[in-house]
């Protein structure tokens, strides 16, 4: 965190726990997955499968549809 914030970069753990470079691959990645819906990775090492890392909203925080042209569910 010091480097990051001192040298103005943003910084990641791989797969096997070395300190890398972001770049906007990191960031494409992330929005597709979240865009795909997909399962979230886990933190290497974690062993309790998805709980703790799966949320499912309440039926009332349901959404009202798709946007649709960045435009808002009717």
């Amino acid at each position: 965190a010091v480097r990051s914030y001192r040298e103005g970069q943003v910084f990641h753990c791989d797969a096997d726990g070395q300190v890398q470079h972001g770049d906007a691959s990191w960031a494409n990645r992330w929005e597709q997955m979240s865009k795909n819906r997909a399962k979230p990775n886990h933190v290497p090492g974690w062993h309790a499968g998805d709980r703790g890392s799966l949320l499912v909203p309440p039926s009332y925080q349901k959404l009202a549809g798709v946007w649709k042209d960045g435009q808002p569910p009717q």
